[in-house]
């Protein structure tokens, strides 16, 4: 229940809103000039075994799962506007706005950094783990309505 509220919460600060990227998007972060600033709107991140193991990361369980910490609001790794554990940060980070599914890529179109000039940077289908995997939790056809939502809704 706690990550559809999550979801529903992105949903809210104009995120979470996938299309399929063309060959041209790229992604020219904002940082600290962001006006959505995935940092402080996704309220759940998960990290993956190895990557809480590292000993960098300031992590939580939930449910079973390892989150990142948040205080006041955003991520305890944020701030003045950067990343403080950019080099560490874990894979849903990096791998932000940029999405597997089915194989296709998808991209956040609410992310104010994403451009269709060819400039910036751009993740490839290859470089990616498939979107389901952020929903482990949910019964299988959950998981499916709530990626359908997010591309189609």
């Amino acid at each position: 229940m706690r990550l559809l509220v999550s979801l529903l919460s992105v949903r809210r600060c104009g995120l979470l809103r996938l299309r399929p990227a063309t060959s041209s998007t790229r992604l020219a972060c904002l940082r600290a000039a962001c006006p959505r600033n995935c940092c402080k709107a996704f309220p759940l991140v998960e990290v993956e075994a190895k990557e809480a193991s590292c000993g960098v990361l300031l992590t939580q369980q939930l449910e079973g799962k390892t989150y990142l910490q948040r205080h006041k609001g955003a991520c305890i790794h944020f701030n003045s506007g950067l990343c403080s554990v950019y080099s560490s940060r874990p894979s849903s980070c990096r791998e932000y706005p940029w999405y597997r599914i089915n194989n296709v890529l998808y991209v956040d179109r609410g992310c104010p950094g994403i451009q269709e000039s060819g400039l910036g940077d751009r993740l490839e289908v290859e470089d990616l783990q498939e979107m389901a995997r952020y929903y482990t939790t949910l019964p299988r056809w959950l998981r499916r309505l709530t990626i359908w939502l997010q591309v189609h809704w």
